[in-house]
């Protein structure tokens, strides 16, 4: 701990390797329901940068949460952006919604 650490009581965690996206998000789904014209210009114009590093970091670290923390997550973020870009699919799962949508925000060909 740091002295600043020890005053405020708090812990300093460091991750030993950085975030590193390697283009396997979406890649396993056939169909992407977010890659029409309208909904692919709203990602464009109403997703932040901070919110496009935060959806990544969110699903390169899904697999190692526990299946009810991250259903719980994800689902309260895919509400999010549901009401964010107006999507009315009800069908896709909060979990599919949040890696389509990343998949879209970091794939090559846009």
């Amino acid at each position: 701990k740091r002295l600043g650490d020890v005053l405020a009581d708090t812990l300093v965690i460091r991750e030993s390797q950085p975030l590193a996206y390697r283009g396997e998000l979406g890649a396993e789904r056939q169909f992407n329901t977010l890659r029409t014209p309208r909904t692919l210009r709203l990602i464009r114009h109403r997703v932040s940068l901070e919110e496009r590093e935060f959806l990544l970091a969110l699903c390169l670290r899904a697999q190692k949460m526990s299946p009810a923390a991250r259903y719980d997550l994800m689902e309260e973020v895919a509400k999010t952006y549901r009401e964010k870009l107006d999507i009315d699919d009800a069908s896709i799962s909060g979990e599919n919604l949040v890696r389509d949508l990343t998949a879209v925000l970091f794939s090559r060909m846009r």
